[in-house]
């Protein structure tokens, strides 16, 4: 025999009481009832000229080459100096292998442009900034002078402060180009499988005509290459008319709970504190995702009623129930931890909480759950304020109301208008076919006595003209049968 008897051991300041009854508040969401539709065009210039960012690579080897040389075979100064600027050497390589793949991807040309009148231009690196760079390089360079050797720059703290400010600046270079340039074959392979980089997201909603939009739901309908350009077409979700719902949980009694459509819940408006039922099925994939595009509907004012008034008996018989396996374990936005599974085994430091579901916790305390050989642990780390267990209210006689009224709801939804007809449908169907299988039957075995009753008669071979003679002399009667035998064989 089962029953809501609730084993409580108080520990600390926690505390016990029944507030639970059909439903449990969780997390605040956003929905927009509208959702406007934008179009933009991002552009990524990878129309630099390779040619020269190779010749800036090969100045930047001359460089280090020029550092090698001056400190010969020292291995003081090589450390110091040579081996930190061989290292920054090798971004300036891969910063250039990056922009050549990136180039490499965005061609062949084509004559395509923007078709978005709200378009976005990608800052990247272009061989400018490689000129740049090297020629600060190529500046302190000039400081070197010809008559430098291992020598006399270990004799001179000026000569290795020149030195330290080339390392420097060189290594500074180096990494910058490496980012800047592998930044752009990031763009551009993000874009080619049809996403868009987090940084791209955040510098187009400073572009004056997309200001407005919020990125955080796209949909990249393709990308297309023209005048040395990636261009690539955006479809960006924009909610409007934002509504703020707390959701609200089904507590799950022996597996019946409250309906709900499938993609829907129930929520509350946040303002109103009105009942919904709130669908949320993507339909479009540019939907946005913080406030995604749903449909809003009232509950049914019966059962709205009886659940604001809290009246058991009343939300039993005026609102929809079913059978369904509920979430084991939820843990909710208040840091309440909801329980609903069955064979949960609830500790508090150790020591046992309860023997029935549903129930909230709230402790400080880690908190273990055994699901029957599955064991999870809640810590500590957030400071609950109130620390209470919230437990059921209904009564044994009601939750055995409501087991029988959620296997009726479930059959009663189970035979719709549709499914009806289609289940007169097939036993009509399935009539015709015992009625034709019958017939045949009875046709099968008349057919079959009179097969029989004809193979006893003997027959004759008759050929020819004769045969019509046979027929006839056969017709007068089964009586005369013999005798007329005899009179066609007298005949012949």
């Amino acid at each position: 025999m089962w029953g809501l008897f609730i084993l409580v051991m108080v520990m600390g300041t926690t505390q016990a009481s029944n507030d639970l009854t059909f439903l449990v508040e969780d997390k605040l969401i956003k929905v927009s009832t509208v959702l406007d539709n934008d179009r933009i065009s991002v552009v990524v210039p990878v129309n630099y000229s390779l040619a020269l960012v190779k010749i800036q690579v090969k100045n930047a080897a001359k460089h280090l080459k020029m550092v090698q040389a001056l400190v010969g075979d020292d291995k003081v100064l090589q450390k110091e100096y040579y081996t930190p600027m061989a290292t920054a050497y090798d971004l300036f390589v891969l910063a250039e292998s990056c922009m050549t793949l990136a180039q490499q991807k965005a061609y062949p040309e084509a004559n395509r442009s923007p078709v978005s009148a709200c378009t976005y231009v990608v800052q990247i690196i272009g061989e400018n900034e490689f000129i740049d760079g090297l020629r600060e390089i190529s500046e302190i360079v000039k400081e070197i002078s010809p008559d430098w050797n291992t020598a006399n720059i270990k004799d001179s703290v000026a000569r290795q402060e020149i030195l330290a400010k080339l390392r420097s600046k060189y290594q500074y270079v180096a990494g910058y180009l490496e980012n800047e340039g592998c930044a752009i074959l990031n763009v551009v392979n993000s874009l080619s499988i049809g996403e868009l980089p987090e940084n791209i997201i955040g510098s187009i909603t400073t572009t004056p005509c997309a200001g407005r939009f919020n990125i955080d739901s796209y949909l990249i309908r393709e990308c297309t290459n023209g005048g040395g350009n990636m261009i690539c077409e955006l479809e960006v979700g924009s909610p409007r008319a934002v509504m703020a719902y707390k959701t609200l949980i089904p507590l799950n009694y022996f597996g019946a709970q409250l309906y709900t459509n499938p993609n829907s819940f129930f929520a509350r408006d946040d303002a109103s504190r009105r009942l919904k039922m709130i669908d949320c099925h993507r339909r479009v994939e540019w939907d946005s995702t913080n406030a995604p595009t749903c449909k809003v509907k009232d509950v049914e004012a019966e059962c709205e009623n009886a659940l604001d008034s809290d009246l058991i008996e009343e939300v039993i018989k005026e609102c929809r129930f079913t059978q369904t396996a509920p979430p084991p374990i939820t843990r909710l936005a208040d840091d309440g931890i909801l329980v609903l599974a069955q064979n949960a085994r609830v500790r508090e430091a150790g020591k046992l909480l309860q023997k029935q579901v549903p129930i909230v916790i709230y402790s400080n305390n880690p908190i273990d759950i055994d699901l029957g050989g599955e064991n999870y642990r809640f810590g500590n780390s957030v400071k609950i304020k109130f620390p209470t267990l919230l437990f059921s209210k209904l009564t044994e006689v009601q939750i055995a109301a409501l087991i029988k009224k959620a296997k009726n709801d479930d059959f009663k939804g189970s035979f719709s208008i549709q499914a009806y007809f289609g289940h007169i449908s097939l036993m009509i169907q399935g009539s015709l076919g015992v009625i034709t299988g019958v017939m045949g039957i009875v046709f099968y075995c008349r057919n079959r006595k009179r097969t029989t009753n004809m193979r006893l008669e003997p027959t004759a071979p008759v050929i020819g003209y004769e045969r019509e003679r046979f027929q006839l002399a056969r017709g007068s009667g089964s009586a005369n049968f013999r005798e007329n035998m005899r009179m066609l064989q007298l005949e012949e």
